[in-house]
């Protein structure tokens, strides 16, 4: 946080002095799937100023939550990227997404949306029991968005970009996306329509359709509000 920050011996007052900004969690968001330009990071916060993510990028750095890093040639150019501290926050964001899904709803007239935002919501709740002994990479292609998760025994990896040797590969619009998202349509009836397309091994759709299974994410925001009620 900016200026002398909560300035209170207290374990979430540090971590707010940190990350309690606004955007600043959006941007280790950003930061997840891996490495982005300055411009990409624009891109992908609709509504922010480069003045104002300057200078929260600055703030990350000098807190040790994001790296500055110079490609070499021919790419010759800057990109941010997540520390390890910075990645040990990007887990412990998940039950804030957990929290937040259950507010989602259908999308508002004039709501930005970028398919990879949903890949972090996937990522942190995806079921890892069904992904233990299990080494696959899913690859997503949503409108122009491209992401893959890596699988290997129970552990879980979300990347930009296209990966080599996908097992399975799911391929929709932006529009059908966010409609199974918000649970207006399924899997099922998307790609009835040919709206959905999802190429792979039967088997290995079968262990990707389980690792990110709808009805279990579902289930996990439910066992938190249980969780808390019970408490």
């Amino acid at each position: 946080m900016s200026g002398q920050g909560y300035q209170q011996y207290c374990a979430l007052a540090r971590t707010l002095d940190v990350v309690g900004d606004r955007w600043t969690l959006l941007i280790v968001r950003e930061l997840w799937p891996g490495a982005r330009r300055f411009t990409d990071l624009v891109d992908g916060l609709p509504g922010i100023s480069r003045k104002l993510l300057t200078d929260r990028l600055r703030d990350l750095e000098r807190n040790g939550i994001l790296s500055r890093v110079q490609l070499p040639p021919p790419a010759a150019r800057v990109v941010y990227e997540l520390t390890d501290d910075g990645r040990d926050l990007a887990t412990a964001v998940t039950p804030l997404i957990s929290w937040g899904a259950r507010r989602m709803g259908d999308r508002a007239p004039g709501e930005a949306f970028r398919a990879r935002w949903s890949a972090v919501a996937m990522v942190g709740l995806a079921d890892r029991d069904a992904a233990k002994g299990v080494r696959e990479i899913y690859q997503y292609i949503i409108g122009d968005s491209a992401f893959h998760f890596i699988v290997a025994d129970g552990a879980i990896e979300l990347r930009d970009g296209r990966a080599e040797g996908a097992s399975v590969i799911w391929t929709t619009d932006d529009n059908t996306w966010t409609h199974i998202l918000s649970g207006k349509t399924t899997t099922s009836l998307a790609s009835a329509s040919g709206a959905l397309r999802i190429v792979g091994d039967k088997k290995a759709v079968k262990r990707f359709r389980k690792i990110f299974s709808r009805r279990w994410m579902l289930s996990q925001i439910k066992s938190d509000v249980i969780a808390r009620q019970g408490a």
